[in-house]
C-alpha cells in the first residue's frame, strides 16, 4: 500500500515530467503500431508481386523494361525514400528490368521524357507530383505533336503534395496520403497490367508582343490563379506550425492584405465530346497482313482507327460565348470524358472580403483542395476550349499555377491563356481500388 501511495506522490510532485513521459510513451506506442501495420501491408503486396515473379518464361523472352523517372525534389525530397521503400521492391520481386533515372530539375525531366520511346522501355514510371507529371506529359505530347497513338505508357507514383492528376482520374483512391497502400498499388498496377486511357488538357501562354515566346504545357490536374491558390502555395513554408499551417496561412495572409478581385475576359466554346463537325472521319490503316485468299484477290486487311463520329450531330459544337469574370480565385481543371478530356472552369469569391476569404480557405483546407467549387459563391461551366485574358491582376499575385507550379506572369494584360481539351489519349497504369485485405495481416493460405 505504501508503494502505491509513494508512486502517486511521485507523480503529483513531478507533474510536468509525468505529462511529458506519458506523451512520449503514447507517441511511441502509436509509432510502433503504425510501423507494424505498414510492415504487414508491404508484406502482403510483396507476396502478390512474388507470384508474378515466380512464373516461368521462355529463355528467349525479353523481360518487361520499366524506366523510372524520379524527381529528387518532390515532396521536399521525401518522395524518393517513399518510392524506394514501398514500390521499387515490388517491381524487382515481379521480375521487371528496372532502370532508375534521378533528374535534378524540371527541364531535365521534360528533356528525358521527350527522347524516351518504346525502343527504350515498355513503361515510364514517374515519381513526383503534379508539376512532374506535367513536364513528362509535355515532353511526350510535344514530341508526338499530340496525335500519335504510339506513346510510351505511363505510371504515376503519388509523390506530390496534392496529386490532383491522380485524384481527377480516380477520386477516392489517392485521397489519404498517410495510407501506404496507394504507393504499393501504384506499382501493382504495372504488375497486374491495369491501365486506363486518359487525355490531358493543353495550356498555352501567348504573348501579344512576341507570339514566338508561347509556352506550352500538357497536364492532367488544373490551372489556378488567385488568393486561395497563393495561400496554398505558401503552406509548405509554414511547416513549423505542423497541422495548423493550413489554418494559420489564411489567417495571416488576409490579416495583412485585402483580397482584391481579379478581373478577366473569358471566351469559351461549349463542350462537345465528339461529332461530325469537330472530329475527322476515322482513318483506315493497312496492317500489311495478307491471307492466301487476299493475296489471290489483291485485297489487304484494313482496320478503322478510332470511333466513327460521322453520324453524330451536336448543334452547340463550336458555339462561343464571351463573359467578364470578377473573382478572388479561379480554377480550370482537367476532367475525363468518354472520347477525350474536358475543361471545368470555376471562379469563386466575387463578393469576398477578409473574413469570407479566411472562412473559405479554412473550409477548403479541411476538405480537399480540389473541392472549392462547392462554395455558394462560385460560378462555372464546362468547355472544349477557353481563352482567358486578365484585365486586372493584383500585383502581389501576378502568378499562374500550372499543375501546382507557380509561373510568373510579366505584363499579364498583354498575354492570353489558351486552354484546350485534347482528344488524343495516353495509357496510364492505375489501380482500380485500394485492396482492403492488405490491412488484415498475413494470409492464411
Amino acid at each position: 500500500m505504501n508503494r502505491v501511495t509513494n508512486f502517486g506522490s511521485l507523480i503529483w510532485n513531478h507533474k510536468k515530467k509525468t505529462i511529458f513521459g506519458a506523451a512520449v510513451l503514447a507517441y511511441g506506442v502509436h509509432f510502433a503500431q503504425k510501423t507494424n501495420r505498414e510492415a504487414k501491408i508491404r508484406a502482403f503486396y510483396a507476396r502478390q508481386a512474388k507470384r508474378y515473379g515466380q512464373q516461368t518464361v521462355s529463355p528467349t523472352q525479353r523481360l518487361s523494361r520499366i524506366t523510372v523517372l524520379v524527381n529528387r525534389a518532390a515532396k521536399g525530397g521525401k518522395a524518393v525514400n517513399i518510392f524506394d521503400k514501398n514500390a521499387l521492391p515490388l517491381l524487382h520481386l515481379a521480375g521487371f528490368d528496372v532502370n532508375v533515372i534521378k533528374v535534378k530539375d524540371k527541364e531535365e525531366m521534360e528533356s528525358v521524357a521527350r527522347v524516351l520511346d518504346r525502343k527504350d522501355a515498355d513503361c515510364l514510371y514517374v515519381v513526383g507530383g503534379d508539376g512532374t507529371v506535367c513536364r513528362v506529359l509535355t515532353g511526350i505530347f510535344e514530341r508526338e505533336n499530340g496525335n500519335s497513338d504510339n506513346k510510351l505508357p505511363l505510371c504515376i507514383f503519388p509523390g506530390g503534395r496534392h496529386n490532383k492528376s491522380l485524384k481527377n482520374i480516380l477520386p477516392g483512391v489517392f485521397d489519404d496520403e498517410k495510407d501506404i497502400r496507394q504507393y504499393c498499388e501504384s506499382a501493382m498496377a504495372i504488375i497486374e497490367n491495369s491501365y486506363q486511357s486518359v487525355s490531358p488538357m493543353k495550356c498555352e501562354i501567348i504573348s501579344d508582343e512576341n507570339p514566338a515566346e508561347t509556352k506550352t504545357f500538357y497536364l492532367l490536374s488544373s490551372v489556378d490563379a488567385g488568393w486561395l491558390e497563393h495561400c496554398d502555395q505558401k503552406q509548405p513554408k509554414l511547416w513549423y506550425w505542423g497541422a495548423l499551417k493550413s489554418k494559420i496561412v489564411y489567417l495571416w495572409e488576409f490579416a495583412k492584405r485585402y483580397p482584391e478581385k481579379i478581373n478577366l475576359s473569358v471566351t469559351y466554346q461549349d463542350f462537345c465530346d465528339g461529332c461530325n463537325k469537330c472530329r475527322k472521319k476515322p482513318e483506315i490503316t493497312n496492317n500489311g497482313s495478307f491471307s492466301w485468299l487476299r493475296r489471290l484477290a489483291g485485297v489487304t486487311k484494313s482496320t478503322n482507327k478510332g470511333p466513327d463520329f460521322s453520324k453524330i450531330e451536336n448543334p452547340i459544337c463550336g458555339l462561343t460565348h464571351e463573359i467578364k469574370v470578377d473573382a478572388a480565385n479561379l480554377t480550370v481543371a482537367c476532367a475525363q470524358a468518354k472520347n477525350g478530356s474536358k475543361l471545368h472552369f470555376q471562379s469563386i469569391g466575387k463578393d469576398m472580403g477578409r473574413l469570407d476569404a479566411i472562412r473559405e480557405g479554412w473550409t477548403s483546407s479541411s476538405t480537399e483542395q480540389n473541392k472549392r467549387d462547392e462554395s455558394n459563391d462560385s460560378a462555372g461551366f464546362q468547355a472544349s476550349k477557353i481563352w482567358m485574358r486578365f484585365l486586372y491582376l493584383p500585383e502581389f499575385i501576378q502568378k499562374l499555377a500550372i499543375s501546382g507550379e507557380w509561373n510568373e506572369i510579366e505584363s499579364p494584360t498583354t498575354r492570353t491563356i489558351c486552354l484546350e481539351k485534347v482528344d488524343s489519349k495516353i495509357d496510364i497504369f492505375l489501380p482500380k481500388r485500394l485492396d482492403d485485405s492488405a490491412q488484415l495481416g498475413p494470409s492464411t493460405e
